[in-house]
């Protein structure tokens, strides 16, 4: 009787231990993929690729024009024309538009970060932005000191802005309006950075 039973106990004994080290391999190998999954996301972190100054005739940005709003490092652009004594929505900007060229995605985050010098005699400024290519608005007046740097740090996911889709990041439009004095020098604006932060999964 022990020469049959005894084999028999050590086999069970055998096939119970490898059953339980395949259960531990199994919960391991589950665990890791959750914690990759979970763990991965992307961020673009996008300048202009075409940007236009209206402040006078219709001046489209040249590629050395577009390279100073890349980076924050002084290298500025200045408006062709003073600024108007009153906004006019329609006529008298910088626009800024991107190319993300997003094909899918959940979006995590949006933010715009946006570095200018007012000229003495600024008075207003807003920035304007759009999800749909333009077709509606929604406006951020800017608090600025004259004569010096400013920085502002925009989420664009939140509302009222809503740039909350691959979709609306693609079709994201940004324009810069301000007014001025109705004469005099000190009536223009310096553009240092421009640039659009997205992080998606």
């Amino acid at each position: 009787m022990k020469k049959v039973w005894i084999p028999a106990i050590i086999l069970l004994l055998v096939l119970a231990s490898l059953g339980v080290a395949q259960a531990l391999w199994s919960q391991n190998l589950t665990t890791n993929v959750t914690t990759s999954t979970g763990a991965w996301s992307t961020t673009l972190n996008l300048d202009p690729t075409a940007a236009s100054d209206k402040t006078g005739v219709l001046h489209n940005f040249n590629t050395t024009e577009l390279a100073k709003l890349a980076a924050d490092d002084g290298q500025r652009y200045t408006t062709v024309n003073s600024w108007s004594y009153s906004y006019d929505d329609m006529n008298h900007y910088l626009e800024f538009k991107f190319s993300p060229g997003m094909t899918a995605g959940s979006i995590d985050s949006v933010n715009l970060n946006f570095i200018w010098t007012p000229g003495l005699k600024i008075t207003n400024a807003k920035l304007r932005i759009s999800g749909d290519k333009g077709s509606t608005w929604q406006d951020y007046n800017m608090g600025f000191t004259g004569g010096s740097e400013n920085t502002v740090s925009l989420n664009l996911k939140s509302s009222p802005y809503n740039i909350y889709s691959y979709t609306k990041v693609n079709n994201l439009v940004i324009r810069f309006e301000a007014t001025s004095y109705s004469s005099g020098t000190g009536r223009t604006t310096a553009h240092d950075w421009v640039q659009v932060d997205v992080v998606y999964h």
